[in-house]
């Protein structure tokens, strides 16, 4: 069983982990900096006009898993297209109407330009 020591630095090495896969998280949605440039240590205090909870670390493996064998899957369609698309994940979990995306942070505007630009059609066509 771990001392109380060890149990102590495990707790301050996540905390530590989690505020800095926070910081990134902001900086890759290009969330502005908080007036007086002070970085918040929670989320909701992000200078933001959408709300935010960032997980990381092993209770995210499984996500990530998932995310990444569907993108590795999409991937084999990606390969004979003469356009490059960015790739995002929808989760439609049982039980519900509604579902979950997911994408890379990295790829988050070419997705946003492209799902603005699917939205155009859809009203145009008048679906």
């Amino acid at each position: 069983m771990p001392s109380e020591e060890e149990i102590r630095k495990s707790n301050a090495f996540n905390r530590n982990n989690g505020r800095s896969k926070q910081e990134l998280a902001r900086k890759l949605l290009k969330v502005p900096d908080n007036v007086g440039g002070r970085t918040p240590a929670d989320e909701e205090d992000w200078n933001s006009k959408v709300l935010f909870e960032v997980k990381s670390g092993k209770q995210v493996d499984p996500i990530a898993t998932k995310f990444y064998n569907a993108e590795s899957q999409s991937q084999e369609f990606q390969d004979v297209w003469k356009e490059k698309k960015p790739f995002s994940m929808v989760a439609m979990p049982n039980g519900t109407g509604d579902g979950l995306f997911i994408c890379r942070l990295s790829e988050l505007q070419n997705v946003v330009a492209g799902l603005l630009a699917n939205w155009k059609e859809y009203e145009k066509k008048g679906e």
